[in-house]
């Protein structure tokens, strides 16, 4: 057998394509392989294809072009492509929110004082004292509201009907049943303990007696614990009469803010009408006039709580809701 010379064999007879590390094993056959044809590690995440990124280009003319984009052409006025907002919408998208807080924050706090009016009306009113001069309810000190208004009005019932009491105050189809002042003390019969004190008037007008207008004038004259007036008026008849005026004028002149009640409303058909005439004509006599106008009636539930808490807020016993 004859015997192979591997010394005098050349060198180059060794040479192959494979790379030098593997040639040498000095690497691994994978790391060898990836090294080489530069692909990705298995431990790292997918690299688009291309040229290598650690290559350097001696000019821009030998830099390949950049890849293609595969994202979607662009169409003008396309209506399913999503439009970007610009900060003046962005800007009015947030005050509408605030707005929109702001006013539900407001109608919380005008529920609370609803609420708080009805528990406050809840407690039970008693007659303390009927007079027939103010001299005798001059140990009356609880802050007070009178009602004024025509003989026949409805002032009594709607004194029962502020107070849930229908047989508190009497009442009558006759007209100048009331011939005295009848002060309704809420919360307590004794009149220190009051939270508040309503007074009903007589009547004035039809019917009415001149001793009866010396009433009201002696006690809108002298009276520090008043906090304000209600006038009534019949919506029924839908204009004021010469005596409504003549009340008007006195209450303007003694400085007495006052604010006006619409009673006998579910006998009117158009009630916005007759508001909004009154309201006018009231305006112009007397700049002490207070709005709004409240309509009494028993299909109103809301107007007549709108009623209790505002005669609260006269009385100062709670505040208006902002």
């Amino acid at each position: 057998m004859a015997t192979t010379h591997f010394a005098r064999l050349s060198p180059r007879c060794f040479t192959t394509t494979r790379p030098r590390s593997l040639a040498l094993g000095c690497l691994p056959k994978a790391a060898a392989v990836r090294q080489h044809y530069y692909l990705p590690s298995p431990n790292l995440p997918r690299q688009l294809p291309g040229p290598p990124q650690h290559r350097w280009f001696s000019s821009e003319r030998e830099r390949p072009p950049p890849t293609e984009s595969f994202s979607e052409p662009y169409i003008a006025n396309d209506p399913q492509a999503p439009v970007t907002p610009s900060p003046k919408s962005l800007q009015e998208d947030l005050l509408n929110q605030e707005e929109s807080k702001a006013t539900e924050a407001k109608k919380q706090r005008k529920r609370r004082a609803l609420l708080y009016a009805a528990k406050t009306f809840q407690k039970p009113a008693y007659l303390i004292c009927p007079a027939v001069s103010v001299k005798q309810a001059q140990h009356l000190r609880a802050p007070e509201v009178v009602f004024l208004g025509r003989s026949n009005v409805g002032k009594s019932s709607l004194i029962n009907a502020l107070f849930r009491q229908e047989k508190l105050a009497r009442t009558s189809k006759q007209p100048g049943s009331t011939a005295q002042m009848f002060f309704y003390s809420l919360g307590s019969m004794v009149p220190q303990m009051a939270i508040l004190t309503l007074v009903d008037m007589p009547g004035y007008g039809y019917r009415s007696r001149p001793e009866w207008g010396e009433f009201i004038n002696e006690y809108l004259k002298s009276r520090d614990q008043l906090r304000g007036a209600y006038l009534l008026i019949d919506a029924n008849i839908g204009e004021l009469k010469a005596s409504d005026i003549q009340v008007i004028e006195t209450l303007n002149y003694l400085q007495v803010p006052f604010q006006v009640i619409l009673t006998k409303i579910d006998k009117v058909k158009d009630t916005t009408k007759v508001e909004a005439e009154i309201t006018r004509k009231v305006r112009a006599l007397s700049s002490y006039f207070q709005e709004p106008v409240f309509l009494a009636s028993s299909r109103r539930a809301y107007e007549m709580a709108e009623l209790r808490l505002n005669i609260l807020v006269t009385c100062r016993v709670a505040k208006a809701p902002n």
